[in-house]
């Protein structure tokens, strides 16, 4: 069984202390979902940004951990309306929950993702 990089929490920190992951509203114990609202934000996007908060969400769904985690980078990245800057916010944290989650129980891809964010934070 593979155990969890213990840089995890000081990336979840990091990420919580720069501002780049915000807190949903209704977060609880559970994971937090992105509204049905909230996903379709991305509904009348440009092509290419649409093109990618779809591969964003495919990839998330595949597991394809650091796909995903590109793919929202990417979105960061870009110009987007407030709706989709809140869904895209939304959607990373909850992301982000599932990807820690994922890698606490030792899944080997998303504790290589969570590696390769915290070595390109380090630099």
């Amino acid at each position: 069984m593979h155990k969890a990089p213990s840089g995890i929490l000081r990336a979840l920190f990091w990420w919580s202390a720069t501002g780049l992951v915000v807190l949903a509203a209704g977060c609880g114990s559970g994971t937090t979902r992105t509204t049905a609202a909230q996903l379709r934000a991305f509904d009348n996007a440009p092509a290419a940004v649409k093109q990618i908060w779809d591969k964003a969400l495919a990839a998330e769904r595949a597991k394809d951990y650091a796909a995903a985690q590109n793919s929202f980078e990417s979105l960061s990245k870009m110009e987007l309306t407030s709706q989709q800057k809140q869904a895209l916010d939304a959607e990373r944290f909850a992301f982000q929950q599932r990807l820690y989650q994922a890698a606490e129980k030792g899944d080997p891809a998303a504790v290589k993702t969570v590696q390769e964010i915290n070595a390109h934070y380090r630099r």
